[in-house]
Parts: structure tokens; C-alpha cells; sequence
């Protein structure tokens, strides 16, 4: 198994078949919106992709039926920031 795959994170799904990552933001009662948690595990996981030369793809999805919200919540500054949405399962 990939050292990228054995993480455990807490609001993540990690899994890598033929050098393609999948990462599925699993948050779906949340319908996956950004959190602190969620950034700062998908900020650590960039650190350790960026490491890994096996990895050729990245693949963002999103448990449910949004990939994410539209706006990240919860944060100080009056900013509103947009999320692509890539895809859902």
C-alpha cells in the first residue's frame, strides 16, 4: 500500500489504484462543505502528494450528492470564497 493511502484523516477518503489518487471529501450530512479540518487535512495531504512522484492524477470527489457547498463558511473576514465542483458519486 501507498504511505499516501495509510493516512487516516478524519473527514478525507483516500485510495490510489493504478498511480491515480482519489480524494472524497466525506462530509456528506455536511454536504461536504469546507471546514478548517477539511482544508487543513487537504493542505497536509498536498504535502505529502508533492512527494510522491508515483502519483500521475488527482481526483477530487465529493460523498453524496455535491461535491461541496458553494461558499466557505464559518470564517472570520466577510470574504466569501466559490468551490469548484469537479464531480459526485
Amino acid at each position: 500500500m501507498n504511505a499516501i493511502a495509510s493516512y487516516q484523516y478524519e473527514t478525507l477518503q483516500v485510495s490510489i489504484t493504478d498511480n491515480i489518487l482519489t480524494v472524497t471529501l466525506n462530509r456528506p450530512h455536511k454536504k461536504n462543505a469546507m471546514s478548517f479540518q477539511v482544508i487543513n487535512e487537504l493542505i497536509k495531504l498536498a504535502g505529502r502528494i508533492s512527494k510522491d512522484r508515483t502519483i500521475r492524477a488527482v481526483i477530487l470527489w465529493g460523498r453524496g450528492d455535491v461535491l461541496c457547498r458553494d461558499r466557505l463558511r464559518g470564517l472570520k473576514s466577510s470574504k466569501e470564497y466559490s468551490i469548484c465542483a469537479l464531480g459526485v458519486d
